[in-house]
């Protein structure tokens, strides 16, 4: 499983207010050029709007080269407020 503390993630403002958090856990895949797709939460938290973040912030990051070409990469995000 893949250490996400160079995935930056934006805790959702709405999210921290109420003291919403969990855990959840992501797959994905890298294509070649380095291009995260088909992500896919396979662990949610109870939270909609967290898993969302995760998902966001994954389609944003830029994987280092060593992943690039892989498939089935998966991640945890912890959300604690």
């Amino acid at each position: 499983m893949l250490d996400p503390q160079n995935i930056p993630v934006v805790y959702p403002e709405r999210a921290l207010k109420r003291r919403w958090g969990g855990t959840m856990i992501a797959m994905f895949s890298v294509d070649r050029g380095g291009n995260v797709f088909d992500i896919r939460v396979v662990e949610p938290t109870k939270y909609d709007i967290l898993d969302e973040a995760a998902v966001s912030a994954l389609k944003r990051w830029r994987p280092p080269k060593a992943l690039w070409g892989t498939v089935e990469n998966r991640v945890p995000f912890v959300f604690t407020p």
